[in-house]
């Protein structure tokens, strides 16, 4: 059997310590760590998947509040408060991590600074080699791979007892060696790189070193300089508590304009510019001039940046120094030595380095069936800011069953509905889900492409994969299928409701799925309208089947208001209340036996019309 890295770690556990940092604690207030108070998570549970992405503390969500109202408001007396705002937080980091403001740059994520490293270095256009190893990120390794089909000459030095050896980078970094990359913490085990000990040896060969710190950056102590990296990158939304969208990447300044060329060029570049083409503009012999500014910002920032992550980070960067990152990093080593001794005591076998200084902890499932049976077991709970939309949620679904969620608006389907399609996390427990059925998920209002018809089924099987003319011909079977070949070639933005969700099944079926999902699919559709959808519904779960590789049925889980819909088309009904499953029954026994009164009576009263 072969698995990939993602698979992998679904038979293995991969658990992060929580650091949770707080404004006012003084640099030596261990004692007081982690801060529950400034953080929103439920009293109660424990937040292990902080290298996934860490939860925002409320005082950061109250400046990035203070930064939309801030936008609700005329722009004309604004000044250059925003730009203020992203100098300052550039400062904020460049401190964190021991570089200066002019070293660094604000790049959308982790990758796209390592991309901009390595296209401003030439790789693959000029000579030389790279070297990375097997514990980098599995997208950079894509990176460098793709590259190698394109000339590159590259080479990964794998794990010896899950650590990346100085001994094997030595035998591979040689004078033609252009780039070392790697992940100063790697996500996959937590192993920690001795990035001073790799900076030295890479240099000694001429070449420069990049290093991925998102794993890293308000984690562990990092000085740039002391270790003498050339290049690094981070995200803001793991440690530093940021959000997706914004990151930062780290150029050594004297490598500027000598070693590091632009390949990127945009307003963000410039201190200044004058037009020569309008009433009263000084003559020119051409329609611009500018000048540019200095700094790695000047050679990779192009256009606009997500300033609410800059004003989350105005709070957060301030919140992480005032503790110190060697507090941060020593409570959560408080709680990763444990979790090393207790989980070697219970026999499972980690594949974190015991001297690892990060807060990430890996270890290996023996039975990973018969755990994720007792994860079964668990209850699930889905958080949405501070509201709980679901509660002590434990179900099975088997395959083929057609299930109705229902209830009265806010009790959660639509939530359970994202929970197992994927969309949605839960904050506790576990979903357990086949990762060979491929789902497919239907809203109540489907998202249309400002293209024709038939361009919004084949874009999504292209985009899946597939040759444009084998997506174009699937897509022509798919819109035959639900009755709109005559008006493939019309815009979908200007079809009817119902045409529109005929549309949006017709984009399931031609993904030949085996779940089916459904966010009240009639919701808003005439009484033509709903039985035709309701037909290809019935038509579909029915028969997709026969359209896909296997014999199992096709699943189908569906929220609907009308229960002789539910009646019609599903063999199972769950009836929620806020955010609780209050009654589970097959089709007949929920609308016609005595079950449902003597047993589920909210679920009756919700049935005969009468909840309050």
């Amino acid at each position: 059997m072969r698995l990939n890295r993602r698979d992998w770690l679904r038979s293995a556990g991969c658990l992060s310590a929580a650091a949770g940092p707080a404004l006012g604690l003084a640099a030596d207030s261990m004692a007081r760590l982690p801060a529950k108070a400034d953080f929103a998570v439920a009293e109660g549970l424990a937040e292990l998947n902080n290298a996934r992405w860490h939860p925002l503390s409320i005082p950061s969500m109250r400046a990035v509040q203070r930064y939309l109202d801030f936008k609700m408001q005329s722009p004309r007396e604004s000044g250059d408060s925003i730009g203020v705002m992203q100098r300052d937080v550039k400062t904020l980091f460049a401190q964190l991590i021991g570089a200066k403001p002019s070293e660094i740059s604000y790049v959308a994520s982790t990758t796209v600074g390592e991309n901009l490293v390595a296209s401003a270095l030439g790789v693959p256009v000029n000579t030389g080699n790279v070297v990375t190893d097997a514990l980098h990120f599995e997208g950079s390794i894509y990176l460098y791979q793709a590259l190698q089909k394109q000339g590159l000459d590259l080479r990964i030095v794998l794990p010896r007892d899950w650590r990346i050896e100085l001994a094997d980078l030595d035998k591979v970094i040689d004078q033609k060696t252009k780039l070392v990359a790697l992940s100063l913490v790697s996500a996959s085990t937590g192993f920690q790189h001795d990035l001073k000990a790799v900076c030295d040896l890479a240099h000694s060969r001429g070449a420069y070193v990049y290093a991925d710190i998102v794993q890293a950056a308000g984690a562990i102590p990092i000085d740039v300089h002391a270790s003498g990296v050339d290049f690094c990158a981070c995200a803001s939304y793991k440690w530093l508590m940021g959000d997706m969208g914004l990151g930062f990447l780290y150029v050594r300044e004297d490598l500027l304009d000598r070693v590091v060329r632009r390949v990127q060029y945009g307003y963000r570049q410039l201190r200044g510019w004058q037009d020569h083409i309008f009433p009263y503009n000084p003559p020119a012999d051409t329609p611009l001039t500018w000048q540019q500014t200095t700094g790695a910002g000047a050679h990779f920032e192009v256009g606009t940046i997500s300033n609410t992550t800059v004003a989350c980070l105005s709070h957060s960067l301030k919140y992480i120094q005032q503790i110190g990152v060697g507090n941060i990093q020593a409570h959560a080593q408080s709680m990763t030595q444990r979790l090393q001794k207790e989980l070697s005591r219970l026999g499972f076998q980690s594949l974190t380095p015991p001297e690892t200084r990060s807060p990430i902890v890996t270890f290996v499932v023996k039975d990973p069936a018969g755990t994720a049976a007792r994860l079964q077991k668990a209850n699930v709970s889905v958080r949405l800011g501070a509201v709980h939309a679901l509660k002590g949620v434990t179900l099975q679904i088997q395959r083929g069953e057609r299930v109705a969620l229902v209830g009265a608006n806010g009790c959660g389907k639509s939530t359970l509905l994202r929970l197992l399609n994927g969309l949605v996390q839960p904050a506790a427990g576990r979903i357990v889900r086949d990762a060979s059925a491929r789902q497919a998920l239907l809203f109540q209002r489907p998202h249309m492409l400002r293209t024709t018809a038939w361009n919004n089924v084949a874009l999504g099987l292209w985009l899946g994969g597939r040759r444009w003319a084998d997506a174009r011909a699937r897509a022509a079977q798919a819109l035959e299928r639900v009755g709109m070949s005559d008006i493939a070639g019309r815009n979908a933005k200007t079809l009817s409701g119902g045409q529109q969700q005929r549309l949006a099944l017709a984009r399931a079926w031609a993904t030949q799925p085996a779940v089916l999902l459904l966010d009240e699919p009639t919701a808003s559709l005439d009484p033509r309208a709903k039985h035709e959808v309701e037909t290809l519904v019935a038509e579909f779960t029915a028969g997709l089947a026969d359209q896909r590789e296997g014999d199992d049925p096709v699943t189908l889980i569906f929220a609907s208001h009308n229960l002789g819909q539910v009646k019609r088309l599903a063999s199972r009904v769950i009836y929620l209340e806020h955010g609780r499953v209050l009654a589970d029954l097959p089709v007949d026994q929920f609308f016609n036996g005595p079950l449902l009164q003597t047993q589920y009576p909210a679920a009756h009263l919700f049935v005969k019309g009468e909840l309050p």
